[in-house]
């Protein structure tokens, strides 16, 4: 594996299409990070770091899952960078995780820091 935060984030998506709540992916510092900030936005409901590997469960709404879509936005050979008036205009059903200067952030935390960044995922 090249690209562990690609993985754990198909892994994720993976388990919503298998019917799976629970999944585990290798622990990351990136990872760990990414997978709070998608805490924060509600699509998972638990998160524990266990040794090496983290273990999270999706959250759930009257028997389906929060999680409808989930596409990687920058992969290894292709980056997307936004800055803070570019996240501004992207409004929609969608949210982001974006990585800054400062950290790993939500669309909605970056646009209120003023930070720009790199887009992480997207999700739905």
């Amino acid at each position: 594996m090249n690209y562990l935060l690609g993985d754990a984030l198909i892994r994720m998506k993976n388990a919503k299409i298998a019917g799976n709540d629970e999944f585990v992916v290798p622990y990351t510092k990136l990872n760990f990070s990414v997978f709070k900030a998608i805490l924060k936005l509600g699509y998972l409901t638990d998160l524990k770091k266990e040794g090496a590997i983290i273990s999270a469960r999706l959250a759930r709404k009257n028997k389906s899952y929060l999680l409808d879509n989930l596409k990687i936005v920058s992969r290894p050979g292709f980056r997307v960078y936004k800055d803070n008036q570019e996240l501004r205009a992207m409004k929609g059903p969608f949210d982001y995780v974006i990585s800054t200067n400062k950290g790993i952030y939500t669309q909605k935390e970056a646009f209120k820091a003023n930070l720009g960044g790199e887009l992480i995922v997207e999700l739905s």
